[in-house]
């Protein structure tokens, strides 16, 4: 007996049953064409609202950044702009994307 199991014993310890990990095939759900057109149209929905509320955030942190002056504030109008740019750029995709 090693001392972990002493210690066990001594102190009323009940040792864990060992689990056995077994492994699952992964299930890889059919696609058709509906589908392909509603995930379309989710992920188009949700680029819209994503451009629509940047858009709001943007206007809103060019008030904040005019009002402090800060350079900061400024510099993360700029990253939303990016990401603004950005996120069309991804609508226009997901429409070459959907043509072919």
């Amino acid at each position: 007996m090693n001392i972990d199991e002493h210690l066990d014993e001594v102190l009323g310890i009940i040792q864990k049953p060992k689990r056995e990990i077994k492994k699952v095939e992964k299930v890889k759900p059919a696609i058709n064409g509906l589908d392909d057109d509603t995930d379309f149209q989710y992920a188009r929905e949700n680029l819209y609202n994503l451009i629509e509320r940047g858009n709001d955030g943007l206007e809103e942190l060019l008030e904040i950044a005019k009002q402090s002056e800060h350079p900061r504030a400024f510099e993360v109008v700029g990253q939303l702009i990016d990401k603004l740019t950005t996120t069309n750029k991804e609508l226009l995709n997901l429409h070459k994307t959907k043509k072919d």
